[in-house]
């Protein structure tokens, strides 16, 4: 305790002075994308889910295909069964952003491996001059990988297994932001455990734990 409480008092000013203990019932949205590919510069949206989690209840906000506006590669729906027919008629990138934006304004921001998606939510945004609204995201893969170095793995499936949460509906928008939420819950109160008890320090452990989950 005294070691982890040593480096907190030592960590930047950071402006989220949000009791963790709070989060759960002042709420948060959790997201996930599925995409064309795993580059982050260059492949494109083909499904976007957002559930606000109040009082540890997932509401759907935004469940929906997106139009990528070029063809999936079937390697893509290999992994989450979304091909170019199901996509006609959905909303475009840029669209479904802005509809993302505008449930999420003002909320903290969950997911998995998160970093990932938000990257692509900043492409989106840069091709079509959107602004980039200021958050705090919460990151489910560095925050366990903060509070449990040992492990070896920090995917999706491994975290849920190891927090007895059923990894139901892998590969679906939906299905995985609802999965990042559950842990988030999970992770909460191990994280006061360990003295992490603001959105600030829990924003600032996950930053140190980067490098180890890539």
């Amino acid at each position: 305790m005294g070691r982890w409480l040593s480096s907190l008092w030592q960590r930047p000013h950071h402006p989220y002075d949000q009791l963790l203990s709070d989060l759960p019932h002042r709420g948060f949205v959790a997201i996930d994308l599925e995409t064309t590919g795993l580059d982050s510069r260059r492949d494109r949206i083909v499904a976007l889910a957002a559930l606000r989690f109040i009082d540890e209840r997932a509401v759907p906000e935004l469940v929906t295909l997106v139009n990528p506006e070029c063809s999936i590669p079937a390697a893509a729906t290999r992994i989450h069964g979304i091909n170019d027919a199901m996509v006609t008629g959905a909303p475009a990138e840029a669209s479904a952003v802005e509809r993302l934006d505008a449930i999420s304004a003002e909320q903290v921001i969950v997911g998995h491996g998160i970093a990932f998606d938000m990257a692509v939510l900043a492409r989106v945004r840069g091709a079509v001059n959107a602004p980039r609204p200021p958050r705090a995201v919460l990151c489910t893969q560095g925050l366990a990988a903060s509070l449990y170095p040992g492990w070896r793995d920090w995917s999706l499936e491994a975290v849920c297994e190891r927090f007895g949460v059923a990894p139901e509906r892998r590969h679906t928008a939906d299905g995985d932001a609802e999965l990042a939420g559950r842990l988030l819950l999970r992770l909460l109160p191990r994280l006061e455990q360990r003295g992490i008890r603001t959105l600030a320090e829990a924003l600032w452990l996950q930053d140190a734990s980067v490098a180890r989950t890539r």
